[in-house]
């Protein structure tokens, strides 16, 4: 593989990147393959919006009410990660309308170091909101379920990367996000089969693993067991001392 390219001035792409990581060997070649089929932008095939620009972490509440989803929790396994919830009233969710995920969608973290990290809104409640981290693409006249295979495969994540702007902090604009080019497949209904299987197989497994540890928890006799260590201790000076910590 080349370790250089060479690219006329005739050729720049529409906004005149000159910046060498734009240009990579890897990303020309990917390009050069993507030429050889029929494509698309992403604009032709989808609505693609962000989510909420609103100041949003003072309403944040601690009991549930609609989830609020940020860059940081699309996971490098391209899934949503339940780990680190935040909710917001309901009230709230009513008022940035804009910020609406629904089931289907597809999600990508255009801001910071996750930038690329791509989700499928798959099992979602009926209410969910999203930040202007994450991009928000609705698709119209393609199954949702391939736009997220593509956009995941070395040919979505090498336009993404390339496209990639900023310098301490990187990140996708929505023109750029619009300007990704999709291939257009015979095979665009069994891919979305295989990645509807996936999530619903991923599902099932999370299911099941909560199952098990519920079990195993209750036979152990610690299913409603609480941890009684506090996060601070008294000793004495004298015991300091001798023990010289």
């Amino acid at each position: 593989m080349a370790v250089i390219s060479y690219i006329p001035l005739s050729e720049l792409e529409s906004t005149r990147r000159l910046d060498a990581e734009f240009y990579r060997p890897v990303y020309v070649m990917q390009e050069q393959k993507l030429n050889a089929v029929q494509v698309q932008y992403l604009s032709r095939l989808a609505d693609v919006g962000d989510g909420n620009h609103m100041t949003i972490a003072e309403h944040f509440v601690s009991t549930p009410g609609i989830r609020y989803l940020r860059g940081q929790d699309v996971s490098s396994d391209m899934v949503l990660d339940e780990r680190t919830k935040v909710f917001i009233p309901e009230d709230i969710y009513y008022a940035i309308p804009r910020s609406h995920v629904h089931k289907n969608d597809i999600l990508i973290t255009i801001v910071g170091a996750n930038t690329g990290f791509v989700a499928l809104a798959f099992d979602v409640p009926d209410k969910l909101s999203a930040s202007c981290k994450l991009g928000i693409i609705r698709s119209r006249n393609i199954v949702s379920e391939y736009i997220y295979a593509f956009l995941t495969s070395k040919y979505g994540q090498g336009q993404i990367m390339r496209a990639k702007r900023g310098g301490g902090q990187t990140g996708l604009i929505l023109p750029d996000l619009r300007h990704l080019r999709i291939a257009r497949l015979s095979i665009e209904n069994s891919v979305a089969r295989i990645v509807n299987e996936g999530h619903q197989l991923l599902h099932e497994s999370k299911t099941k693993y909560s199952r098990a540890e519920q079990l195993l928890l209750s036979e152990l006799g610690l299913a409603d067991w609480q941890p009684s260590h506090t996060l601070t201790f008294t000793g004495s000076y004298r015991a300091a001392v001798h023990a010289r910590r």
